[in-house]
């Protein structure tokens, strides 16, 4: 009996049932290349298989694939880099301290109120324009081989974006939640 183990492969099981080995390796070489993503848990074919051969053969993987092995990848990358991650936190300390200096100690009071609408509005804006930076910033070094593998059909813009915010996400949520926490007791935000 001949089992098939995954895309273009097949192995003889332990249980010959009186097949010789010349047989098993002629079944073996009849077999057809079938991608993984269509068998089912015993090993046989399930309903969606000609639509999964198709996707397969005109994508080269599922969209969640590519997601994730891109993610994986830029993952390495932003944790490897560690001036990114300086730049980011330093970035957020430097705008927090100068944001809190200039609108330290705000009061309770009408002018209090409008200085609060003011620093709302610069720290918005500075993070709108800083998320713009960031990415321009860190798609300059990866741009040949962004170019090249899309050349290649490798996966979508999507699905790069994607990768690229997930794997910059924990490290830009850090950066603005140690930003938000100067800037809320230095500048007098405690209520």
């Amino acid at each position: 009996a001949v089992v098939s183990a995954g895309p273009g492969s097949a192995i003889a099981s332990p249980a010959t049932d009186g097949v010789s080995a010349e047989e098993q390796l002629a079944v073996v070489a009849t077999l057809q290349p079938v991608p993984a993503c269509v068998y089912t848990h015993d090993g046989h074919m399930s309903g969606a298989d000609d639509y999964c051969n198709e996707y397969l053969r005109t994508t080269g993987s599922s969209f969640a694939i590519q997601v994730v092995e891109l993610t994986k990848r830029s993952f390495y990358n932003v944790f490897h880099n560690v001036s990114f991650i300086a730049m980011i936190l330093v970035q957020s300390v430097f705008f927090a301290i100068v944001a809190g200096v200039i609108f330290v100690n705000l009061k309770d009071t009408v002018t209090g109120v409008q200085d609060r609408i003011g620093l709302l509005f610069m720290v918005t804006t500075n993070k709108g324009f800083g998320g713009a930076n960031i990415g321009l910033h860190s798609f300059k070094p990866e741009r040949p081989l962004f170019v090249r593998e899309q050349q290649a059909g490798s996966y979508s813009v999507l699905v790069y974006y994607l990768a690229n915010f997930f794997s910059q996400l924990p490290i830009l949520a850090l950066g603005q939640m140690l930003e938000a926490i100067i800037i809320y007791f230095v500048a007098g935000l405690v209520i």
